[in-house]
């Protein structure tokens, strides 16, 4: 995990230059389908091959309830912004089966607490040279420092006020609470600078995230082992007259701060179960009607087992979770 495809940050987003290559191939696309086909909503992080992280308000309406996942897709491995653009290299699209924001996000309500939600990719994600994840497992342990240079990455609004053909990427500071609430409008920082989120940015330097930009990751390079880390999402960005303010810091949601939330959510939904054949004179049944022996769910995974008409289950339990294979009953 958080592994980049090329040493040389390039910084880019507002007031920058455009990117070349995928540098950092845990960036994901999210589209929802309209009238005219599916359009750019928000930025993804990759954090295992069936989930994909993302900020509340990009899934959710305007008071915090799930959107339809059918109509939405997530994209990976891309580096230009149109659907099904034929300059990218390897793309991956895949629809979502379920959309999970975090229980105690209420959206405006709650001045934007908990603006996280994970989303359940329908397909499983093929990681390669284009596509792997970032790192999350760990990142409790890392303590941001005021010195500390992270990315953020995005197809956000430009300086044209239009939504940017290609990934762009922007080298940004964190700034420590204290900083952070003297530089922010005060009756904003009072509202919205709560105790689960991150600040970094400028200060009147003419760089900033805007729209579009939102749910994408702030990731952060480990001294200690070189591989980068994630540690927000876009969630807020002062505004002004409607538009983007650029000359100001930006808010995001502390991934550490909801670290259980993500984590159970990593290891229900983590593929790495291989699915037994199915049991003599009878088969398996999980929710998943698709799945098939040899492929790989989650270890929670339920198995039913149902017997053919003449056989009885050798067991009085029919339920068995996917890590317990080895212990199935028969059908006698």
């Amino acid at each position: 995990c958080g592994i980049k495809v090329k040493d040389d940050v390039v910084p880019l987003l507002y007031g920058a230059e455009k990117a070349k290559i995928i540098e950092f191939p845990w960036v994901a696309a999210l589209y929802r389908k309209s009238e005219n086909g599916y359009k750019t909503v928000c930025g993804g992080s990759i954090i295992s091959n069936k989930l994909v992280i993302t900020a509340a308000h990009c899934v959710t309406n305007t008071y915090g309830d799930s959107l339809d996942p059918s109509i939405h897709l997530v994209a990976a491995g891309k580096l230009y912004n149109k659907y099904q653009d034929p300059r990218d290299p390897k793309p991956q699209y895949t629809e979502v089966s379920h959309i999970i924001p975090h229980d105690s996000y209420r959206a405006a309500s709650r001045n934007y607490l908990a603006d996280v939600a994970l989303l359940v990719t329908k397909s499983t994600l093929d990681f390669n040279h284009f596509v792997h994840p970032v790192c999350f497992e760990g990142v409790k342990k890392i303590t941001l420092q005021p010195q500390n240079v992270g990315v953020v990455a995005g197809w956000g609004v430009t300086e044209q006020n239009q939504p940017s053909d290609e990934l762009r990427q922007l080298e940004i500071p964190y700034k420590p609470r204290d900083v952070c609430s003297k530089e922010l409008p005060f009756d904003w920082e009072d509202k919205y600078n709560l105790i689960d989120k991150i600040c970094a940015g400028f200060y009147y330097k003419n760089k900033s995230v805007c729209r579009g930009d939102s749910g994408g990751g702030l990731f952060y390079k480990n001294s200690e082992n070189g591989r980068y880390y994630l540690h927000g999402l876009v969630s807020l960005g002062v505004g002004k007259k409607g538009q983007c303010d650029f000359q100001q810091n930006s808010l995001y949601t502390n991934v550490s701060f909801h670290y259980d939330f993500v984590h159970s959510k990593l290891i229900s939904f983590t593929e790495d179960c291989e699915l037994p054949p199915h049991p003599n004179n009878g088969k398996w049944v999980i929710e998943d009607q698709n799945k098939k022996p040899g492929d790989m769910v989650s270890s929670d995974t339920v198995l039913e087992i149902v017997c053919d008409d003449g056989y009885v289950l050798s067991s009085n339990t029919m339920s068995h979770t996917c890590d317990s294979k080895l212990h199935l009953p028969l059908c006698l």
